[in-house]
């Protein structure tokens, strides 16, 4: 009985320590096609994010993709579409070598029925691109364009990533997502302490009865 109560104990403090936290939406997604291909719908959000892209991870941008928060005023006329441009210039460890990143910059861009992603982005910033691909955004970075970098542990493409926004989703703030995230930690710290706590009342009373049984 000994034994096989330390197995349930060890399993319950198993279970405690490994409840996973939960991962909160804020609504960027991957595009799977470039700019250019991308056609827009009214109350677009288009993000673009510099930085090391890896086979695994990709940096998103960093402002929450809520077009009624960027651009809550921006009307259009007839055939014409509403767009909000996020561009995030990313982390200064990743800028090439004697480079600023600069700050990240939202923009609200009226563009006719049919047109792209590229044409939104157009009518935001300064553009630089080599065969269809973005280089630089307003002049960042200065001359390289999707060039193989390494920083710290992190080797990968240095480009701009592109992503896109359901205008139809419902985005959970960033200050929401630290929220649940820290909700979830401290669910998972009390229940760690009921179950010790359990644990260690259930040991010392079978201790005890032990010791009892054997006088």
């Amino acid at each position: 009985m000994y034994k096989a109560f330390k197995a349930v104990l060890a399993l319950l403090v198993t279970f405690a320590i490994t409840i996973p936290a939960v991962a909160v939406d804020v609504s960027w997604d991957m595009a799977m096609v470039g700019p250019a291909d991308n056609k827009v719908v009214d109350g677009s959000v288009d993000g673009y994010r510099f930085g090391i892209g890896t086979d695994t991870d990709t940096p998103q941008p960093r402002v929450v993709a809520n077009f009624d928060s960027i651009c809550p005023d921006l009307t259009a006329g007839t055939n014409e579409l509403r767009v909000a441009v996020v561009i995030d210039f990313g982390d200064q460890t990743q800028a090439p070598e004697g480079e600023t990143a600069p700050e990240s910059k939202t923009a609200c861009v009226v563009v006719p029925a049919g047109s792209s992603s590229a044409d939104a982005l157009a009518k935001a910033a300064e553009i630089r691109s080599e065969s269809g691909l973005i280089c630089g955004i307003d002049g960042f970075p200065a001359t390289e364009c999707a060039a193989e970098a390494t920083v710290g542990d992190i080797t990968g493409y240095r480009y701009w990533g592109f992503y896109t926004s359901d205008p139809s989703a419902d985005p959970v703030p960033i200050s929401m997502e630290a929220e649940a995230v820290s909700d979830v930690e401290e669910s998972s710290n009390l229940l760690l302490w009921a179950v010790l706590t359990l644990a260690v009342t259930i040991f010392v009373f079978v201790t005890i009865r032990r010791r009892l049984s054997k006088n």
